[in-house]
Formats: C-alpha cells, sequence, structure tokens
C-alpha cells in the first residue's frame, strides 16, 4: 500500500477546485478562439494581392495556430460546466441560457455582417473581394448556431431533470450499499419461466415509478420498448435524411457551384452558368438546362438560361458513396448477407510490432474492389479527360494535381472512419478498433499524396523558370492569381504534419500519452482541413459530405457528455493485495439522468446500451481532459450497469512512495480510479464525491441472429464485452425458457477465459451462480471454460518451448478442470493455458454445427486474438475481434 496514505485534497483534484480550472479554461478558450478571428480576418480580410504581404500572411498564420487551440478548450469546458451538479441547478440553466443567446446573437450578427445574407439573397453588388471574410463567416456562423442547438438541447434536459442537481439525489445511490454477493449482477427475479411471455407491464412500471434507496432504476419492458421504438424512428429518418435529401442537394450544389471557392460569388456563378461554351466540346460531364436570375439595384430581376454541370469525377464519387452506404445499411438488416459477408478468407500475414492481417472478411474485399474501380475511373478522367480554365497542360502539372486529388479522396475516407456513426462499421462488416484501422490507413496514404503532390509541383515550377517556386520562398506570382496558398501548404506540410502526424501518432505516444495524442491530433485536424479547403480547389466537393457528418457525430457527443451522472458504486473487484500477481481491478457502476415524459418525472436510471457496446468516461477527481474508452461489463438485463477497469500503471499494492508528490507523479489514471476506489470500499469517500461524465454508448452492438453457436474467448481484462454477452443472453434464457423475447431459439453459447490469475473469476460469482442453476434444464446450451495461466506469484504453468509434451503433461498437475470458484457451486477452472487447435475443433467435430453458422467473437491481447483467428478462420467459423487499441 501507499507510506504515508495520501489524503483526497493532495492526490486527487476537489470538486470546487475542478469548478475552477474548467471556468479558467473557458475563459481562455474564448478569448484565443476571438484573437483567431482577429489575426485571420486582419490578414485576409478580403481577397486582394496587395494585401498578400509577409506582415499578413504571419497573421493569417499565428491566427490559424491558435484558433485550434482557443476552439478545443472553450468547446472541452462549456459541455463539462453545463453538467455541474455543485452548485444549484439554476447557476447550470442560467449559464445554459447565456450561451444559448450568445451563440445564436452572434452567429446572427457574423451572419449579417460579413456578407451570408448578401451572398444568399443572390445580389450582384456582392464582390469577389468579400469572399474571404464569407468562407470564415460561414465557418462561425455554422460553429456558433450548432452550438447553440446542442446547448438549447441540453438546457431543456437541465430543465425536465432538475431535480437531479440536488446533494440529495446524488446520495441515494449510498443509502443502500451492499456487497456483490448481496447484490447480484442479474435479477434474483429472473427466474427461468414455463413459457415464453414476459412479465406483464404493470410491474416493470411500478418499478420504473419507485426509485430504489440503493441504485439506479432499470428500464421497465415498456420504456425500453418506447426507446427502441424512437430509436428505430430516428434510424429511418436518418437515413432517408441522409441519402435522399443531403445526397441529392448536394451533388446539386456541386453542379452549379464553380469549383475554385475564390469564385463563388453571384456574378460569375451566374456567368460561369450561362456560359455555353464548353457544351459543344465537353462530352464527358451531364448538363442540365435550368432558368436561373441575378437580383440587381440598377436592372431588378435579371433572368438567364443556365447550365449546370455534373463533373465525371463527383459523380463516381457520390456513386461510390451512396452504393457503399445503402449497401451496408442493407446488410445490417439482412440475416443472410451479414453472415455471408463476414466470411473471412485466411491470409496468414502476422510479424509482430509490424503487421498482423490474419484474415480478411468477404466485405472487406468488396470494398477494395469497390474502391478500386472508383480510382481506376477517377484516374482515367483526372488525367486524359478533364478539361481545364487555361491551355493543355504538361504531363507533370496534369499527375501533380492528380495526386493532389487522390490525397483529398483519402482525407474524405479518413474522415469518414473517424466518425462513432455505425454506418461504416456495418460497411465492412468490422469492429471499432479496426474502423480506427483503417482511418490510419487512408491518412497514411493522405500524408504521402501530399508530400509527392508537393515535390512534383516543385520540380514542376522549377522546369518552368519561376524563380520564387521553393518553400518560404517569395511568392510567385506569375503563375497563378491564388500562389500564396502553397505559403500556409509549406509550413503545415514541412513543419505541422511531422510533428503531429509523424513523432505524435507513434505508438509509444498513443498508448502512454494518450490524451497528448489525442488533442494534438484534433488540433493538426483543424489546421489541415482549414488548409486543403483553402488551398485545393477541389477539395470542398469531397470532403465537405464527411465532415457534416463528423460535424453530426461531434454534437451527439458533446450533449452526450453533458449528461448528468451519478456513482452508484466505485469499489473493488480485484485487489493486488489478495492475489500474488498483484491484479488490479475496480467497478464503476453508474446512472444516466433520464426524464419520463408519461409519469413527468425524473430518475437516474442505468443507461441504455445494448451488449457489446463501449462508452468513454471522464472522472474530474483525476484528470480535467482525460476520456478513456471502457466496454459495459454488465448485461442489458442486469440491476446496475457498470465498468470493470483494470489498473493498467503502477500496482497499488506494491508502492511504497514516501511523498504524495512522488505518487502522484507515478499513477495513472486506473491506478488512480483504484485508489478512488479502494476508498470507496473503505467509506473513506461517499460516491456523491465522486464527479463522473460518460459519453456514449458506441460500437456496434453484439448480434446474434442467424447463427446457432456462439463462441466467446477472453483474454484478461477482455472478458468485460463478452460477460455483457454472456449475461444477456443467459438472462434472456432464463427469463423466456431458451428463447428470446420474440420467441426464437437462442444459440448455444460457450464462454473461454483465459487469465493470469484465478482472482479475477470471482468477479462474476453471482452469474457463475444462475449458469449452474439455469443450464441443466435446457440441455446444457451454455458452457464455461476458465484458464489461469499463473499459479502463484510469477510462476508461469507453462514451461518453455524446448520442454517436451510428455514432460509438460507430466509435471502440469493441474491438466484438468478441478478448481472451484470461490462462491459457486461447480464453475470449474484449471491452471494452464488452452490449445486452441483442440478447443474450436467443436466448430467442425460436433456434427450437428455449421462451421459457417458458428461465430467466434475473441476479445483481449493481439498474441491471443491472433491465435484464435487463425484457428477460427481455418475451421469456417466466422470471427469478429476486439482489442481496443486505439
Amino acid at each position: 500500500m501507499i507510506e504515508s496514505k495520501p489524503s483526497r485534497d493532495d492526490l486527487f483534484y476537489h470538486l470546487s477546485t475542478s469548478i475552477v480550472i474548467q471556468w479558467g479554461q473557458f475563459c481562455v478558450g474564448i478569448v484565443l478562439y476571438v484573437m483567431s478571428y482577429y489575426l485571420i480576418n486582419d490578414g485576409f480580410g478580403v481577397w486582394s494581392t496587395d494585401l498578400v504581404t509577409a506582415r499578413n500572411v504571419t497573421k493569417f498564420i499565428v491566427g490559424m495556430f491558435i484558433f485550434p487551440i482557443g476552439f478545443l478548450l472553450w468547446q472541452s469546458a462549456i459541455f463539462r460546466l453545463s453538467s455541474q451538479s455543485s452548485y444549484h441547478w439554476i447557476g447550470n440553466l442560467l449559464f445554459l441560457l447565456l450561451s444559448v443567446v450568445a451563440c445564436f446573437t452572434v452567429g446572427g450578427v457574423y451572419f449579417v455582417r460579413w456578407g451570408i445574407q448578401d451572398w444568399l439573397q443572390w445580389n450582384s453588388s456582392f464582390s469577389s473581394l468579400g469572399l474571404v471574410t464569407l468562407i470564415q463567416a460561414v465557418y462561425l456562423v455554422l460553429t456558433m448556431w450548432l452550438t447553440g442547438i446542442t446547448l438549447f438541447h441540453v438546457m431543456l434536459r437541465a430543465i425536465l431533470q432538475r431535480d437531479l442537481y440536488s446533494t440529495e439525489a446524488k446520495l441515494d445511490a449510498n443509502a443502500g450499499k451492499h456487497s456483490a454477493e448481496e447484490q447480484p449482477l442479474i435479477a434474483t427475479e429472473m427466474a427461468a419461466t414455463n413459457g415464453h411471455t414476459a412479465p406483464s407491464d404493470d410491474t416493470n412500471d411500478d418499478e420504473a415509478l419507485s426509485a430504489s434507496k440503493g441504485g439506479a432504476i432499470r428500464l421497465s419492458a415498456r420504456e425500453r420498448e418506447s426507446e427502441q421504438t424512437v430509436s428505430k424512428f430516428f434510424e429511418y429518418v436518418s437515413i432517408f435524411l441522409f441519402f435522399f435529401v443531403f445526397l441529392p442537394l448536394f451533388m446539386w450544389f456541386n453542379c452549379v457551384m464553380p469549383s475554385d471557392w475564390h469564385r463563388m460569388y453571384p456574378a460569375l456563378i451566374i456567368s460561369k452558368m450561362a456560359s455555353t461554351t464548353a457544351l459543344t466540346v465537353d462530352t464527358w460531364n451531364i448538363y442540365f438546362q435550368f432558368t436561373c436570375g441575378l437580383q440587381s439595384e440598377l436592372t431588378g430581376y435579371t433572368e438567364y438560361t443556365c447550365y449546370a454541370r455534373l463533373y465525371f469525377d463527383i459523380l463516381y464519387w457520390y456513386l461510390f458513396i451512396f452504393v457503399i452506404g445503402m449497401f451496408a445499411y442493407i446488410t445490417s438488416k439482412s440475416i443472410s448477407m451479414r453472415i455471408a459477408l463476414r466470411k473471412r478468407v485466411y491470409l496468414g500475414l502476422h510479424i509482430p510490432s509490424i503487421i498482423s492481417v490474419i484474415s480478411v472478411s468477404v466485405g472487406e474485399i468488396l470494398f477494395w474492389l469497390i474502391w478500386l474501380v472508383m480510382m481506376v475511373i477517377s484516374g482515367y478522367y483526372w488525367v486524359h479527360v478533364h478539361m481545364y480554365d487555361e491551355s493543355v497542360k504538361p504531363t507533370l502539372e496534369i499527375w501533380a494535381r492528380y495526386v493532389g486529388v487522390m490525397g483529398i479522396q483519402f482525407m474524405a475516407m479518413f474522415l469518414f472512419c473517424s466518425t462513432r456513426i455505425r454506418l461504416w462499421n456495418d460497411c465492412f462488416m468490422v469492429s471499432v478498433e479496426h474502423l480506427v484501422a483503417y482511418h490510419r490507413f487512408f491518412a497514411v496514404l493522405f500524408i504521402l499524396c501530399g508530400y509527392i503532390h508537393m515535390i512534383m509541383w516543385i520540380v514542376y515550377l522549377g522546369q518552368e523558370g519561376e524563380s520564387n517556386y521553393k518553400p518560404f520562398a517569395a511568392i510567385p506570382w506569375s503563375y497563378h492569381a491564388d500562389n500564396f496558398t502553397p505559403i500556409v501548404q509549406y509550413y503545415v506540410m514541412i513543419l505541422m504534419v511531422p510533428v503531429v502526424y509523424l513523432m505524435g501518432t507513434f505508438y509509444v505516444v498513443r498508448r502512454r500519452y494518450f490524451e497528448l495524442f489525442y488533442y494534438l491530433h484534433l488540433f493538426g485536424a483543424l489546421i489541415m482541413v482549414a488548409a486543403i479547403l483553402w488551398h485545393a480547389s477541389q477539395a470542398w466537393r469531397y470532403i465537405v459530405a464527411p465532415l457534416a457528418l463528423y460535424t453530426i457525430d461531434r454534437m451527439i457527443r458533446m450533449a452526450n457528455s453533458s449528461r448528468i451522472c451519478r456513482v452508484e458504486s466505485l469499489s473493488v473487484a480485484v485487489s493486488g493485495v489478495d492475489n500474488e500477481n498483484h491484479i488490479e481491478v475496480s467497478k464503476l457502476a453508474f446512472s444516466i439522468g433520464a426524464y419520463n415524459m408519461s409519469y413527468g418525472e425524473s430518475a437516474f436510471k442505468n443507461m441504455n446500451f445494448a451488449m457489446g457496446q463501449y462508452v468513454f468516461i471522464h472522472c474530474s477527481n483525476i484528470s480535467m481532459y482525460e476520456w478513456h474508452p471502457f466496454t459495459v461489463a454488465s448485461g442489458e438485463e442486469d440491476n446496475e450497469c457498470y465498468c470493470l477497469i483494470q489498473n493498467e500503471g503502477s500496482k497499488i499494492s506494491q508502492m511504497h512512495y514516501q511523498n504524495e508528490e512522488e505518487a502522484h507523479a507515478n499513477l495513472q489514471w486506473s491506478s488512480l480510479l483504484h485508489v478512488l476506489a479502494q476508498r470507496g470500499s473503505n467509506n473513506e469517500i461517499g460516491n456523491h464525491e465522486v464527479e463522473i461524465h460518460v459519453d456514449g454508448p458506441y460500437g456496434k452492438p453484439f448480434v446474434y441472429d442467424g447463427y446457432s453457436r456462439i463462441m466467446l474467448v477472453a483474454g484478461g481484462i477482455g472478458i468485460t464485452p463478452l460477460h455483457s454477452i454472456f449475461s444477456t443472453l443467459l438472462a434472456r434464457s432464463m427469463k423466456y425458457a431458451g428463447n428470446d423475447a420474440q420467441g426464437n431459439v437462442l444459440p448455444s453459447v460457450d464462454l473461454v477465459w483465459v487469465c493470469r490469475d484465478s482472482a479475477m473469476f470471482s468477479m462474476f460469482t453471482a452469474t457463475w451462480r444462475h449458469y449452474e442453476e439455469h443450464n441443466p434444464s435446457i440441455n446444457n446450451k451454455f458452457s464455461v471454460r476458465l484458464f489461469a495461466t499463473r499459479q502463484g506469484g510469477n510462476v508461469s504453468v507453462i514451461h518453455d518451448d524446448e520442454d517436451s509434451k510428455e514432460d509438460q503433461r507430466i509435471s502440469r498437475h493441474d491438466s484438468e478442470f478441478n478448481h472451484v470458484v470461490p462462491h459457486t457451486d461447480a464453475t470449474m477452472y484449471t491452471f494452464g493455458r488452452p490449445d486452441w487447435h483442440t478447443l474450436l475443433s467443436v466448430i467442425q467435430d460436433d456434427t450437428t454445427n455449421d462451421p459457417s453458422g458458428t461465430l467466434v467473437f475473441a476479445c483481449g491481447p493481439q498474441p491471443l486474438l491472433a491465435a484464435v483467428e487463425k484457428e477460427a478462420v481455418k475451421y469456417g467459423a466466422r470471427f469478429q475481434s476486439e482489442g481496443f487499441l486505439f
């Protein structure tokens, strides 16, 4: 234990201290944000070549540098401040009301002052000189208004849930503390029924109306059904709006707008659309004739015959987006298609720390084929077909431009993969973690294309005899009117990208300093996206769509992260003192503020999640800026919603620090949480004194439809999503006699858990007891096999590879499942590691089992995932994995 025990004030933030820090962060962020807009607008307030000087370029670059810092500071602070419960809820309401008014007012003022209103009125007097300010105004107004909309939603929620902001509401969680054995994870009333009928709605409604003194209210059957109905409604509306409103409207916007944003003023737009010069020579692009007009103060409204041009490459790009997205959605609704696309093809590429591609799904192969076809068509268009405004371009310049377009397409794809919207998970038939791998892959291609594009232009300008074409040289005006934009790109590509996207994304940085990596990532993204839109005339055509999705995703995340939450319990699930391997796990049970429209009551309720999903957790007592992803370990039918968090830092049970400064400097987030959990278990700190925020749930819910057998393979703390699945399916089987709520027969479920110490098995004793009681009545459709790889301290039960199998068999006295998990009757475990080839052979050995109807879901360390994937794919089973290495 820690010597000279630290006090809460020494080791953790006090709630009042965290509020002061958040207010300071908010004020500093607002100041930097305002300064950034002043510098950017003062540097390039109007479009004029006379203003492109070293002084103005410096102002612009400094403004671009401090802009993301200010934006991130005030945006992250405003949503934490809106959910503070340390002061009266009136304070939250006033803060939210003033913030909403300020956002809409500032947005409205600059909507008029910076020219958006004039542009939308299609006034011929709008000059190209104001386009730079217009672009800044669009970003500022959208930021203000979208933030205001999100805050308005948060304010309405705060009004409805005003009773939950009191200290008394937070203290209810402490009223009925019980031990883990007294408070089973699965409700005791879930005994197996003779029929398929669920408990009556009246019982569930009574349960919903009466808040338990010992914890959060479970969602009743009627409430869960109601939330599912609302969720489906929003799903259908979102799909309709995205595919049949947003994409067509944006396609039309592409047809009528010129490529270069600095030409997007009404007079030139009408002039370009009314021109018939290209109609006779352009045989690739599609033209639509329509009537348009322009308003003038002198001549009034003048009508023209206009031609909207649908570019060939843009048509194929958005067809690609539409086909992939629609196909993904249809696949998610079709059991047979989903199982077929999840079939994996074995590759066996596994080089530790370099590459690990054991197999790929049919869905992934299909995506890459469609992607390659789209890239070939796009490349042919840009190299051989595209008509430039000037004369015929040299080959080097054409390829330099096409490489730039490829980089923009790669940027669009990694932006699509960075959202937490499930559309792209369904598209690839892969998990969230694998989607992050796609995000990294496309980002690397984008950076490579960026550098190749830059080098090709430098070579080309040198060949053309330009005098000022090298990085940071004077502005080469003789080539093109917007050639000052490469200056910004030089700074971005030469100074920012190596720091933020090369050194800042190393594995060591991501794993040990994730917050540094994350905020550097956001900082660089804001600068990169703005610089690309400023420099590349075609960029907006490709990246506005994924930016719109990412913006919606961000609004949802901000609204979720500002919900008021209550800690139901924070305790030690596994103590490092009680096991020789010093494994330490904390259990954090929480509830979310909710309002029941039917009964007009607010209460803390269990979060509505699906098995296999994860959340991001922020604890203000530990850090102001850290959000960590954890899988929800509880089942959907459990009495409480909780996460199990293993201490990945210095082990508390082994610490012998001499002072608090040394302890605080060496403790990571999970270590500090375990210290809080120790104090919670010892009643040294109340649950109401721990402030958390929960963002989620996210991730693709686990779907078992169409499978006859589910094999869950866990390594260490990777048990959390698999326990959620096992517990949920077990509870449904108990409730509906082996079926689900719709009367469908549940699949067989095999759980295999491998961990270092048998002490971890006791985290789920209630689940094991229910498994023991219920399994015989359904012909043993559930099975549990537990393995502990260490038998005391760091002594492994597996010998060296050179030892013969016979020696290992003789020396391993625990070769059978001959140990009983404490507090259970017959749940057995053994010391050793499973032979995956033998263990998974049941996929083919069982004559009643169809390999294609078997899903193997693994979660744990990468070596375990690679070994299980190899055998599962060889046996013909479908495979899914999570390692949560973001």
